[in-house]
């Protein structure tokens, strides 16, 4: 039996938030339910939390809940909130630029959970790499942004192998994206904390508007120089605009930083979002890719450097400061106050940039990349131990590790990484001899 409280325990959650203990106090009444939340407000935990309910049989070998969402991304985060729950369920993530191989292997095992995107499901499914007959519980996560992704198709041809749900949950940020009836959301049940959204004038996100002087990247520059060194996200609205925008402030301006869009390879990317939450990078510029699904905590700022083209994106763009009841700002480059739209020049006043901080912006951690991880039978312990007997490095110096299928990360205190890749060039990790990098 899994008991919610065990979960908030481990997590060190003191109590649930009102939409979750909504959920929670309903999912067992209703067969189909749509929850409207924004980014931010644990909407995941909340599903999670209800579909662990679902589970019939924990020792059974079969395959029980699909979570559906739309990017690579959202679902190796749902993955990694389920790990965090430590409920002991066996979990598959899929999704594309993996090998199918590497999935239907994992398939094999007593997995409970199955994360992915629509694509990849639909292509095991066909393939006959899962059996559908016992899941029961559905969820689609971000269904507006799986539409929106034109994945229609997809979900229509996974609906047609998976027929015995019992229960679904679907999650969206509007209310405006209608669910095919192929979905079989029949007398659904609304939960809507849509308008939990705070103005962001108002609550817990201060926005600002700043007037270009004399060009955009200069204004940037000045902007950033102006503010705390805190983890900040650039937003741009192109690929070219964002990896301009990082030249130059790496380049012109001496600041590390990195860049996130949907053109780059998938482990590049989940590399880039990896150095800002290990704070091997302050500032990441992204398109909008980087506005929704992600879990990104704890950002200071978010400038939007080109103006967002739509009011949801100014909102998913917003929304990622400010999370969980903490303090956020959000800055708005223009060349005119007047060319705003008005739902943007309403919600924040006009600043000047203040004067530039003599602080050292370098970040504090650098990381550290193994050449060497889960299939080659690496845990986090193996890789603290040789850091610390090894490379004689303190355990206060030694930040977050991620290990994945053939390479672990680790936040590695930036005055030390070069001694600790010296020191550890040809030396043995657990049979291994990897390769020791400092990813820049």
């Amino acid at each position: 039996m899994i008991h919610v409280k065990d979960i908030l325990d481990r997590l060190k959650f003191l109590s649930l938030t009102p939409m979750q203990e909504e959920l929670l106090g309903i999912h067992q009444e209703h067969k189909n339910i749509m929850l409207l939340s924004p980014t931010g407000s644990g909407k995941t935990l909340a599903y999670l939390l209800a579909s662990f309910q679902k589970i019939q049989d924990t020792e059974s070998k079969e395959t029980e809940v699909v979570i559906i969402a739309p990017t690579r991304e959202l679902v190796i985060q749902i993955e990694d909130v389920i790990k965090k729950c430590g409920t002991g369920l066996k979990t598959a993530k899929m999704y594309g630029g993996r090998k199918l191989s590497t999935e239907s292997d994992i398939l094999s095992g007593n997995v409970k959970f199955i994360i992915a995107t629509p694509g990849r499901l639909a292509d095991h499914l066909r393939r006959g790499n899962i059996s559908a007959d016992s899941i029961h519980h559905l969820v689609i996560d971000e269904f507006d942004k799986c539409v929106e992704m034109g994945f229609t198709d997809e979900l229509l041809e996974i609906f047609s192998y998976i027929e015995n749900i019992d229960t679904r949950i679907i999650t969206s940020a509007t209310s405006n994206t209608p669910v095919p009836s192929f979905v079989g959301f029949n007398n659904s049940h609304l939960i809507d904390f849509s308008q939990d959204n705070t103005p962001l004038n108002e609550g817990n996100i201060t926005t600002k508007i700043i007037e270009i002087k004399r060009d955009s990247l200069t204004t940037l520059a000045e902007l950033l120089a102006s503010l705390d060194n805190l983890p900040t996200l650039v937003f741009c609205n192109y690929r070219e605009s964002c990896e301009r925008v990082y030249d130059h402030l790496r380049r012109e301006e001496d600041i590390i930083c990195d860049y996130y869009h949907g053109g780059q390879e998938q482990y590049i990317r989940e590399r880039a979002l990896l150095k800002l939450r290990i704070g091997a990078v302050n500032v990441l510029v992204a398109t909008d890719l980087a506005a929704r699904g992600l879990d990104i905590s704890s950002l200071g700022y978010v400038i939007h450097f080109e103006q967002p083209l739509s009011i949801e994106s100014f909102t998913h763009r917003s929304g990622r400061t400010g999370r969980m009841g903490e303090e956020g700002e959000n800055y708005i480059i223009t060349r005119s106050v007047d060319a705003l739209p008005e739902y943007i020049a309403e919600s924040g006043e006009v600043v000047t940039i203040g004067k530039r901080k003599n602080i050292d912006r370098t970040p504090a951690m650098a990381m550290l990349c193994i050449g060497a991880g889960r299939k080659q039978k690496i845990g986090k312990g193996d890789i603290v131990g040789f850091l610390t007997q090894v490379c004689k490095l303190p355990v206060s110096k030694i930040g977050n590790i991620q290990i994945v299928d053939n390479e672990s990360y680790v936040a590695i205190e930036r005055k030390e990484i070069e001694s600790v890749v010296d020191i550890a060039r040809g030396s043995k990790l657990k049979k291994n001899k990897p390769l020791f990098r400092h990813i820049r």
